[in-house]
């Protein structure tokens, strides 16, 4: 591959918007390193299986080496390994003969000079550093030339999305490693079985703080899409709140992308769950002296969850992606939860807004995928369920607003009804009255099941019947003068948590 870099104008801080790109270019040679590449192959022929491991776990990929006679050998030595053949001179100059395909690029002679050039193989880990950081800047190379061409005639928005994914990927060290053997996923598989039989309590995913959602799903699993609808009002973000709350309290690093409130309403109501205070008075601060040490406590616990929130409206899918990216590098977040995507944008689709929601809904699940985390999205209903009469006003999978393709995308599709919320308060069944009905309307992994909760909206709450529900606070209608305790003692000197 040959990489090329812009000439500065002799005397000039700047390219010249007149010149040619092309006219201002100088060939040069990709990063690369041949001898010491030389010298890892020489290390592995003389020492044999445990250098060749001690290598191949270092090196991202199978196309580190840059010289294609040294990338030949290194493949064979990959495949021999597979057959539990040892990669020593003596094995490989003898299994020659069974791959004249190899014997046409690499003679016995050959092989035989790399094992007599190497000196000592003490610093064998150092050179392959090496040799992949110079495999990482001729993959970096090729995404920013890449860019460059790509972006004189096509969508800026698509350029800078290949552009930014290219290089978080090589920050995050995956390119390259973009296939397993089945061997390898099954020995994975097995290993992980192995564990959970052991340890029947374990989960293979993100906790959902429901035990029978989690015996149905093993959790939120890597790389699905979830979406979670309702219609508007029932309680879908409190209820994502509860989702991300039982996933900190493991913790799992949660991102949250608020679009329809800010983070200060978001909080307020974390404040109201932890707490158990209504989140009617800590909106109006009316609370009496108990309720705010209480609150105060609650904030403490709530600022050392690992929970990142970002409330930046109509988030459009290329900043919600790179911000998403950022928060896994930097917080190694494993939920993500976008609240809601009906609100998303994104100027690359120039169809409908049913081809954009698609286009929304297939971007959120190759972003699931590519950061290898579960992602909840929350998505409104249509009303066509109103209109319908007794048990089938209960939410269905064509009640999906604006696009078939967001069930198409999804890998599970979770329904929040309430019975008190769907009738009018003739038709309501008292005994049903605070409880919510969560559906699996679609598994591609998993059964189809309806979970019976209880709720207290009024501190936020969703949980299992089985459990007991704390007493919440009746309205105190009263002040006070003193306060014994410093409710802003976990703060910082700003004032301000976490």
């Amino acid at each position: 591959m040959e990489t090329q870099r812009p000439q500065q104008k002799k005397g000039a801080g700047s390219y010249s918007s007149k010149q040619n790109y092309s006219e201002t270019q100088e060939i040069r040679k990709p990063p690369s390193v041949v001898k010491l590449e030389n010298a890892v192959l020489g290390a592995i022929l003389n020492e044999g299986k445990p250098t060749f491991d001690l290598v191949n776990d270092i090196f991202l990929s199978e196309n580190c080496f840059y010289d294609p006679k040294n990338a030949t050998l290194w493949d064979f030595l990959i495949k021999i390994d597979s057959k539990a053949i040892p990669c020593d001179l003596v094995t490989v100059i003898g299994k020659l003969s069974d791959y004249p395909e190899i014997k046409e690029i690499w003679t016995p002679y050959e092989l035989s000079k790399l094992v007599s050039e190497v000196v000592s193989s003490a610093n064998i880990e150092a050179h392959c550093r090496i040799i992949q950081e110079k495999y990482l800047a001729r993959e970096a190379i090729t995404v920013c030339t890449q860019t460059i061409r790509a972006a004189y005639d096509n969508d800026i928005f698509e350029v800078l999305e290949y552009a930014e994914s290219g290089i978080f990927e090589l920050t995050v060290g995956k390119i390259g490693n973009d296939f397993k053997s089945i061997k390898q996923v099954a020995s994975e598989n097995m290993r992980q079985l192995v564990e959970l039989v052991a340890n029947p309590k374990l989960l293979t995913g993100v906790p959902t703080g429901i035990k029978s959602l989690d015996s149905v799903t093993g959790g939120w699993q890597n790389s699905d899409l979830i979406i979670l609808a309702a219609r508007p009002g029932l309680g879908k973000t409190a209820f994502a709140l509860n989702l991300a709350r039982a996933a900190a309290e493991a913790n799992i690093g949660v991102g949250i992308f608020t679009l329809e409130m800010s983070i200060q309403q978001l909080f307020k109501r974390q404040l109201s769950m932890h707490s158990l205070v209504p989140l009617n008075f800590i909106k109006t601060a009316n609370l009496t002296e108990t309720q705010l040490e209480q609150v105060s406590k609650a904030s403490e616990e709530i600022s050392n969850l690992p929970i990142f929130i970002d409330d930046e409206g109509a988030i459009t899918l290329f900043n919600l992606r790179s911000k998403a990216r950022k928060m896994k590098a930097k917080h190694g977040i494993g939920l993500l939860i976008v609240d809601y995507l009906q609100l998303m944008t994104n100027p690359a689709c120039k169809g409908n807004r049913e081809q954009v929601v698609a286009s929304i809904s297939q971007g959120l699940k190759a972003l699931a995928k590519s950061l290898d985390i579960p992602v909840i999205a929350l998505s409104q209903l249509s009303r066509a369920g109103a209109s319908r009469s007794g048990d089938n006003k209960k939410p269905q999978l064509s009640d999906l607003r604006e696009s078939g393709s967001i069930e198409q995308d999804a890998n599970m599709v979770l329904f929040l009804s309430r019975e008190d919320y769907e009738k009018t308060d003739g038709e309501i069944d008292k005994s049903l009255v605070n409880t919510a009905e969560l559906r699996i309307a679609k598994n591609r992994d998993g059964d189809l099941r309806e979970i019976a909760l209880n709720t207290d909206l009024s501190t936020q709450r969703f949980f299992e019947p089985d459990l007991v529900s704390e007493p919440v606070f009746d309205n105190p209608n009263t002040s006070f003068k003193s306060i014994s305790f410093d409710p802003l003692k976990q703060f910082n000197d700003d004032g301000l948590p976490f």
